[in-house]
């Protein structure tokens, strides 16, 4: 990216119809992508700072998943993979429109704009607190999925308690075998940085000088703290 491009992503560009309802013509035209170009670096933003916090495996995984545009299917992806199994990985698609396709745990995937026309006016501020929700809830243990399959078609249904829910059809699941599957994945373990200067911090607080000695302990004490925090 060079520098010019770069400044164009700093600040989102005003709504189309701030406070006012859009002509039925609206709906059909997009004039004004560019106010989306910001989600490209608070994207990054995010898979860096997740990067650095947290024990992940981080992989360019262009053209492994797919955007939502079948014209993009090459974007830039890339995935965190933690690693302990039973937590859910996350992958970012950094879309040409500009935008970002997200997929949060092992199914639920999800467009930032949804839309992206004059009509619809998506804020720029509430997506990212919208993609800001999801990945916190995954990171944290609050986020699960369910799996099921209804004549013939896979639905994706997805829960963060007392913030989000909803469902979604997705066409193919590979390896996908009966009628259900229901997944409540299990938090992130904080890097060794992370979960030294966790420890530090939290060093006060009763029962935290009485963790077990063994690395496993530490990091499994060290969540349960990321989850109170959070």
């Amino acid at each position: 990216m060079d520098e010019d491009e770069h400044d164009r992503e700093r600040e989102p560009i005003p709504a189309a119809y701030p406070g006012a309802q859009p002509p039925p013509e609206a709906y059909s035209r997009v004039s004004n992508p560019g106010r989306y170009r910001i989600l490209h670096r608070w994207g990054r933003e995010l898979l860096d700072r997740l990067s650095a916090e947290f024990a992940v495996d981080r992989a360019d995984v262009t053209g492994q998943e797919p955007s939502p545009l079948r014209s993009d299917a090459a974007a830039p992806a890339v995935r965190l993979t933690p690693r302990d199994a039973r937590a859910g990985p996350l992958t970012v698609v950094f879309t040409g429109f500009p935008g970002l396709a997200v997929r949060c745990g092992r199914w639920h995937k999800f467009p930032l704009p949804s839309c992206g026309c004059d009509a619809c006016d998506e804020e720029p501020g509430q997506l990212r607190e919208q993609l800001e929700d999801h990945v916190g809830a995954l990171v944290s243990g609050n986020f699960s999925e369910r799996l099921s399959q209804r004549r013939g078609v896979w639905l994706v249904e997805y829960d963060i308690p007392g913030t989000a829910s909803g469902s979604n059809e997705i066409a193919y699941v590979e390896g996908a075998q009966g009628s259900a599957w229901f997944s409540a994945l299990c938090g992130w373990e904080p890097g060794i940085r992370s979960s030294k200067a966790l420890r530090e911090r939290f060093s006060g607080l009763p029962g935290l000088g009485e963790m077990a000695a063994n690395d496993r302990g530490e990091r499994s004490a060290v969540s349960e703290i990321v989850r109170v925090v959070r």
